[in-house]
């Protein structure tokens, strides 16, 4: 009896998993930035700290502010969904200042002499509310929006506008033209540079410009984003811009109240005639209906959200500082950082110059629109419209909620460990919630207290698949903060079954070199390869499914078995391998505790005959005694075939010039495959049966000799499984 040969394929080192103590642990700002965290912030080295103060200013019914400005004591808001220009005074008292009768009043400025000018949309208009209250339409031209207002040196006022990407210059009597059409569908974001000219972003194509006084316009960076959204620049000259991908909705417009249409001044206010401006190189474009962000509609599909945050160096190189799924709305300096605002996840982030970054804080808001940064730092917000100033003493409570954790089954838990310091005067209290729902409702456990040392405590919840933590940090002294540095839960799993996914039986032969093996070695087994050893190898390398285990290559007799496997504990498998006479029940223990997902079976061992092969996998390696679990699952059937075929020559007869030679070949399980002869050594010929095609286990085959002298004929046949027989059989003279 010949011995089994066993193919030793997992090549790639695996981790072995049990059901023992796993963890979860926390110390990173990717990690912790997925939880919800409340004025807590998240440092770029993955600390958790209070976050500075938020005191708020104003709280109104206003949907959304977009703009702030401050004039001494006095802010001014511009609002939407309603249009309106507030007037809050020092004690947070607001009136409104005016009603435009429109949806958006989209962005601000103050000129030299304290009147307010004020860019609309959807109708496109700029007002100029005089330092009295009066107002009037100051310019209005034919375009649907105006996203921006900048004032220049000689305080003309330049407007960005959409939907066909247009600037204007505006002079301080309310005359003006059309500085520059950028072939973009709108320009999102300008800034005057004293005494270098404008900075313009577009919406389209994420285009940054320079322009010139005189209107020459060079493109200083093409994002890959689809709208510039903000632009800084600093001291030092460096510019900085955030781009994004994908367009923020605010909240559904409702139809304005008009309780007053503010009054034209006395001169004509229609749109002057367009044109360019001599000296400009910029060229007319064609209309391209585009929706900025601002008014996109509700509902409507949002294009995947991606921002980058740039700097442009004073030498014409760009550096990326920052990437986030959220959108940056606003720039501003805070001290020798930057201070990002968002408009999907409503954070402030601060940004230094090494591209480090703290999370600094959330808003309970959906987002941060607009800062301004001088002696006092403001927030504006949307859904709702709120402002806040920013504080930099640490909020005395603040709490951050994990992510929710998905143990993949029901899970026992273990302890809950933290790292961190208490300076003098703070605190940090953990607790902890399980459940059998991806997202907590009234089926979870409630929150129970997890300790507020280091060393942690045991958790008391209930079993479950789910779990979530808390933090809740604490300071008498807004000087100080407990800092988290990180948090590691213990779990153990549940024992699953672990499971037989499919079985392969590939074709007959078929066995795996390994990758990169050369000697004989190489093939589990080491059987000597017989003279015929690579007749099928072409056959073979094109039928045998594809197998991680290597090359495929043929050896008679053999059958190669493999299979998948799964287990949710990610334990350690073994796997037993049975095998039984299709007409037989009773099953025969072929292998016993392979490690790899492949057996490869000399069938010489049995008779000819159909067969099936059950595995069984088991965990018991990790799983100690009772805890241990079986699964098993059985193969399709499939033939074993080692016997040769017999060839019978029933008749030879002569006619003078040719021998014809009647032969009969007869195999007891699988089709014939092919019959040939030879006359002459080392020539043999491929004969045909009387039917035409070798497709079943009895064959007739009537063979013409023709070449003369010849004494005997060499007849060999092979079936399908590749068995081979021999005859010589003399002829007559």
């Amino acid at each position: 009896m010949k011995a089994t040969l066993t193919l030793f394929v997992f090549f790639l080192p695996f981790t072995v998993y049990c059901v023992t103590p796993q963890f979860w642990e926390e110390n990173t700002q990717q990690q912790f930035s997925a939880g919800d965290a409340q004025s807590v912030s998240i440092t770029s080295d993955g600390e958790l700290i209070l976050a500075p103060q938020l005191k708020r200013i104003y709280s109104g019914t206003d949907s959304i502010i977009w703009k702030i400005l401050r004039d001494g004591d006095v802010l001014y808001a511009a609002t939407g969904n309603d249009g309106k220009i507030l007037k809050i005074d020092a004690a947070g008292k607001a009136s409104i200042l005016l009603d435009t009768a429109e949806l958006e009043v989209q962005s601000m400025v103050l000129d030299g002499d304290g009147n307010l000018l004020a860019a609309t949309s959807p109708d496109g208009r700029i007002y100029k509310i005089k330092k009295d209250g009066t107002s009037q339409i100051f310019y209005d031209p034919s375009d649907k929006y105006i996203w921006s207002l900048a004032l220049d040196d000689s305080g003309n006022l330049y407007a960005a506008t959409g939907d066909q990407g247009k600037i204007y210059r505006i002079d301080k009597s309310g005359e003006g033209k059309l500085f520059v059409d950028t072939n973009e569908a709108n320009i999102t974001a300008l800034l005057w540079q004293k005494g270098r000219g404008l900075l313009a972003g577009s919406d389209k194509n994420g285009i940054l410009y320079a322009i010139e006084s005189n209107g020459k316009t060079s493109v200083l960076y093409d994002a890959q984003q689809q709208q510039i959204t903000a632009i800084y620049r600093s001291p030092e000259d460096e510019i900085y811009f955030a781009a994004i991908t994908g367009m923020p909705a605010p909240p559904e417009p409702r139809q304005p109240v008009i309780t007053q249409q503010p009054q034209p001044a006395a001169q004509s206010q229609q749109a002057p005639d367009i044109v360019t401006d001599e000296s400009s190189e910029a060229t007319v474009v064609t209309t391209v209906e585009t929706t900025p962000f601002v008014v996109q509609p509700p509902g409507a599909p949002a294009r995947p959200t991606v921002s980058q945050f740039c700097r442009i160096n004073p030498d014409g190189t760009t550096d990326v500082l920052y990437s986030s799924e959220d959108y940056i709305l606003d720039i501003k300096e805070y001290g020798q950082d930057l201070l990002l605002s968002t408009g999907k996840k409503s954070r402030l982030v601060l940004l230094n110059k090494n591209k480090k970054s703290t999370i600094l804080l959330k808003t309970a808001e959906d987002q941060i629109t607009n800062l301004i940064r001088d002696t006092r730092t403001l927030v504006a917000t949307a859904n709702p419209g709120n402002i806040y100033e920013l504080v930099q003493q640490h909020s005395t409570t603040g709490t951050f909620v994990s992510e929710i954790k998905d143990a993949t089954t029901i899970s026992t838990w273990g302890r809950i460990t933290w790292k961190g310091t208490l300076p003098e005067g703070t605190s940090v209290a953990f607790s902890t919630r399980s459940g059998n729902t991806n997202s907590p409702d009234e089926t979870w456990s409630a929150w129970q207290g997890a300790g507020s040392t280091p060393g942690g405590s045991q958790i008391v919840n209930p079993k479950g698949r789910f779990f979530q933590w808390k933090a809740e940090l604490k300071t008498m002294t807004s000087t100080n903060s407990p800092v988290i540095r990180s948090v590691r839960i213990a779990y153990l799993q549940q024992n699953i079954r672990p499971g037989i996914d499919s079985i392969t039986i590939h074709p007959p032969g078929a066995i795996f070199r390994k990758t990169g093996g050369f000697s004989q070695d190489d093939v589990a087994g080491a059987v000597a390869a017989g003279p015929d050893s690579n007749l099928e190898r072409n056959e073979i390398q094109q039928q045998a499914t594809p197998f991680m285990g290597g090359k495929p290559e043929y050896r008679k007799s053999y059958q190669t078995i493999t299979w998948t496997s799964s287990d949710s504990n990610q334990d350690a498998l073994i796997f037993d391998v049975y095998y039984r006479h299709a007409e037989e029940m009773n099953w025969k223990l072929m292998a016993k505790e392979i490690k790899e997902n492949v057996y490869a079976w000399d069938t010489q061992t049995v008779p000819d005959g159909a067969y099936l092969v059950r595995i069984t996998v088991s965990d018991r390696l990790t799983n100690p005694g009772k805890l241990a679990l079986t699964n098993s699952r059985e193969g399709v059937p499939f033939d074993v075939d080692n016997s040769a075929p017999s060839i019978e020559v029933s008749q030879v007869s002569n006619n003078g010039k040719t021998i014809i030679v009647e032969t009969k070949v007869t195999d007891l399980f699988s089709p014939i495959r092919q019959l040939k002869y030879s006359v002459q050594p080392g020539i043999w010929i491929t004969v045909f049966p009387v039917d035409s095609i070798d497709d079943s286990p009895q064959e007739t085959y009537r063979i013409e000799v023709t070449s003369e002298g010849a004494e005997f004929i060499t007849l060999k046949s092979t079936d399908q499984f590749n068995n081979t027989s021999t005859i010589r059989h003399p002829l007559p003279r």
